[in-house]
């Protein structure tokens, strides 16, 4: 695709029209020729809060930027609805009808700003304007990763009122073919043998999101046939990227792995205590638990 204009304008928060400090936030593109529409923002509030403490409405920003994500989908996914309004309206009487209107409120999109995409990947694009008015801010902000180790601390104590011990088997064990394998290290029995395998996509980039994914996704395929064989199933437990402007990425990675049906599952951190109670049920059914 030939190099074509989009429109970006910075979500602003003006604390006080007293002061005069305005604060970005946030980030809205227009992308006409691709028909679509993306808000990236902060994944923290951390700088705000510091600045303003308790009269800074954390939540009810947090329930804008929520929004504004949801209309950018909702606007990308519906182009045609949308359409007449984009190429009629200029871009801030767009954005002011669609995401939020001209007021006196603390938030506020800036005039916008014209671009040129200069590949074809325009999340990419978003992702270095994003990091170019961001990129400082984010890096600041503390993040706790949550990588495997955290996914299977989270797993054993989700066993409430039980010892994980007496449901799951934490017995090392590599499932190869001879092009590859993966390493097990927890797994439990139903009569299928059920590979808990963690694996957390909170990483620094889409590309490195993407990699992961495309990487299990080919292990998991060339080891379907010997997980047939021997009455296996890998239940993969997945957690989000802390930067919330990942997601998108990390929606495809996912489902990227759930094309592997029929010998996977993939159990994402918010479905981990029903997972927990389904191995609790499952191997109870098969094989009668003491209670130690």
């Amino acid at each position: 695709m030939k190099p074509s204009p989009f429109t970006y304008s910075l979500l602003q928060y003006n604390h006080s029209a007293v002061s005069g400090e305005i604060l970005n936030v946030g980030i809205l593109f227009i992308f006409p020729e691709h028909r679509k529409i993306i808000f990236r923002r902060l994944s923290k509030l951390t700088r705000l809060r510091n600045a303003y403490k308790s009269s800074f409405q954390e939540q009810l920003v947090k329930g804008y930027l929520k929004t504004f994500e949801s209309k950018a989908r909702e606007v990308s996914n519906k182009w045609n609805l949308f359409s007449e309004h984009i190429f009629k309206d200029s871009p801030d009487t767009f954005i002011s009808k669609q995401f939020l209107n001209v007021d006196a409120s603390s938030l506020q999109f800036s005039r916008t700003k014209v671009g040129i995409t200069y590949n074809s990947d325009i999340s990419s694009i978003a992702n270095d304007y994003f990091n170019l008015y961001f990129g400082d801010w984010e890096e600041e902000e503390s993040i706790t990763v949550r990588d495997e180790d955290y996914i299977v601390r989270k797993y054993k104590n989700s066993f409430i009122n039980v010892s994980y011990k007496n449901y799951i088997k934490e017995e090392p064990k590599t499932i190869a073919t001879d092009l590859t394998s993966i390493k097990i290290d927890i797994s439990w029995q139903n009569g299928v043998e059920h590979l808990v395998k963690p694996l957390s996509f909170d990483l620094a980039s889409n590309h490195s999101i993407n990699d992961k994914a495309v990487l299990y996704n080919a292990k998991l395929n060339h080891l379907s046939e010997v997980a047939h064989k021997n009455r296996q199933h890998f239940d993969i437990l997945v957690t989000k990227p802390s930067n919330i402007n990942l997601l998108d990425e990390y929606e495809k990675s996912v489902d990227l792995l759930k094309k592997n049906d029929g010998i996977v599952t993939v159990v994402e951190e918010d479905e981990l205590e029903t997972y927990t109670q389904k191995t609790i049920r499952e191997v109870s059914d098969h094989i009668p638990i003491r209670k130690s």
